[in-house]
């Protein structure tokens, strides 16, 4: 039989054909962009969709158009928008509650962060945990409970942060391959009472009240946002800019995250990782700054994320906050 070169290349295209489907099937991949999980105008029904409006910050955007995907999750890898249009009547978190496993934080995961607060820069992660009735939703108060009461004394705080959303199960994953796991990104402020914080050795019941930890609006595709160590992180409280980073400051970046929370450790999808705030944070500034009744925040992370809007009210006081 007659080698030809087209015979002869013709396995080496197939391997390299089989190599790229494996590579890419080991990657998560979205048929959406940004999405949204929402109470529509129409009929008061919850849905998940793509916003209509590819450029709008969908945060601050007054009654957006989505359009609703075929699926009423966003863990489901095959789900896509359809040509179906909801309006916006609530923005909710992009999860609900029962669809979010293992609520992970980091701490002092940015230097500036870690130098403000006098602290040495951690030689690994610094992990805690939130309970899923810390989440809240978009435009959710933020409640100051009676236990962090008054407010100034017990020094209530913000906090910036980037959330990742685990895609696909995770376990023992390399630093190389870890963002292959990710399904997207959003924005959360980790809002703490540094008095409780400070009080004991841990951080968990300082951090865990109802609804302290407000996160989204958009969720945006792991096949978006390519590099998430290069976006932009701050917050204002009342209109003025108190956080204003890059998370290309982050000390342990995501893809290093991932590998060393896998270890041993299985990241379901739904996991959340909230990776960290930068400087700027309210009880290290002078003076301080401390939320109260009536604020404000108002957490905005680029990529397309857009712009996490929250009230502030303590609990038990009479009237309404600001929005």
């Amino acid at each position: 039989m007659s080698l030809t070169r087209s015979s002869i290349l013709r396995p080496l295209h197939t391997s390299l054909s089989t190599l790229t489907l494996l590579v890419q099937a080991r990657m998560v991949h979205t048929n959406w962009k940004r999405l949204i999980r929402f109470v529509a105008v129409e009929d008061g029904k919850t849905y998940v969709g793509e916003p209509a409006d590819a450029e709008a910050d969908i945060g601050v955007a007054s009654a957006p158009k989505a359009y609703i995907l075929n699926s009423s999750t966003a863990l489901d890898l095959e789900a896509r928008p359809t040509r179906e249009i909801r309006t916006v009547k609530r923005l909710l978190a992009p999860l609900a509650s029962e669809e979010v496993g293992t609520v992970r934080f980091l701490g002092l995961n940015y230097r500036d962060h870690a130098e403000e607060c006098k602290l040495a820069i951690p030689k690994q992660p610094i992990l805690f945990y939130k309970p899923t009735t810390a989440l809240g939703d978009p435009f959710s108060p933020i409640i100051i409970p009676r236990v962090a009461q008054p407010a100034k004394e017990n020094q209530s705080d913000y906090e910036a942060e980037l959330v990742v959303v685990i895609g696909r199960p995770a376990r023992d994953v390399s630093e190389s391959e870890a963002l292959d796991y990710v399904l997207g990104y959003t924005a959360g402020n980790d809002v703490s009472f540094r008095t409780h914080q400070f009080a004991g050795g841990q951080w968990g019941f300082s951090k865990s009240f109802d609804g302290s930890a407000p996160w989204g609006p958009a969720l945006v595709s792991v096949n978006v946002i390519r590099d998430p160590q290069n976006l932009p992180i701050g917050i204002e409280v009342n209109g003025e800019k108190l956080q204003d980073g890059t998370t290309k400051d982050q000390i342990f970046g995501l893809a290093k995250t991932i590998a060393f929370l896998s270890q041993g450790t299985t990241l379901l999808p739904g996991s959340l990782i909230w990776t960290g705030t930068p400087a700027g944070v309210g009880f290290a500034r002078n003076p301080p700054v401390y939320l109260k009744h009536g604020d404000e925040t108002r957490v905005v992370i680029g990529g397309g994320i857009g712009t996490l809007v929250n009230p502030v009210i303590e609990e038990g006081k009479a009237g309404r906050s600001r929005l």
